[in-house]
């Protein structure tokens, strides 16, 4: 047992730098506790990372990322590579799992007359020579102005592109209207306009 005389006023001082850092204390504990809590340190912000899937690069080695990632911002692609290390650098605003799917560049329809999509159905099965001649022209003749080219054509792009095609090199009339549509809908397009009298 202490046998040293009572002080009041030690220890009432004692008594208060213990409460002192007692409350310091726990005033550190909350900051303490968010920091360790805190998520790492975002990368920085793209408008959509696509992460885990089988990427198909098509670079100049032919590279495939078994679990690979890639980040787009501003409509353009910043970054491809292994999932982790992408991750590592971006955080996206819309995140997409890609884990079980195939992520590949768009394809490219090297041939088409995309408004013909209002033509789909008419005289199938019919010999070329047949089905051109008798069919499709004399419709082309009748049914084919600049509204229905661009009608047909904004089909066909809607059908390319929920299907991976994001661009296309046509060959048809009123091609302004071709152009026109691929520009509203960002797609990419060649064009060369087909120049014919058709037979009344």
């Amino acid at each position: 047992m202490d046998q040293r005389p009572f002080n009041r006023t030690t220890s009432a001082s004692q008594a208060s730098r213990v409460r002192v850092g007692l409350l310091r204390l726990l005033c550190l504990l909350p900051a303490v506790a968010i920091l360790s809590c805190a998520p790492p340190r975002a990368g920085e912000p793209v408008d959509l990372l696509i992460h885990g899937a089988l990427v198909v690069t098509m670079d100049a080695a032919d590279t495939v990322l078994e679990d690979g990632a890639v980040a787009v911002k501003g409509g353009e692609i910043v970054a491809v590579g292994p999932s982790a290390a992408v991750r590592r650098e971006y955080r996206g605003n819309k995140t997409i799992d890609g884990n079980g799917r195939l992520l590949v560049p768009g394809m490219i329809n090297t041939h088409g007359h995309a408004a013909m999509t209002l033509f789909r159905g008419l005289a199938d099965d019919m010999p070329l020579k047949t089905w051109l001649e008798d069919f499709i022209w004399p419709a082309e003749a009748e049914f084919m102005n600049a509204n229905s080219v661009r009608l047909g054509t904004d089909l066909a792009i809607a059908e390319m592109l929920r299907s991976g095609t994001t661009t296309f090199n046509d060959m048809y009339f009123f091609m302004d209207e071709v152009g026109e549509a691929a520009i509203m809908k960002k797609a990419r397009e060649l064009a060369a306009e087909i120049r014919r009298k058709f037979k009344k």
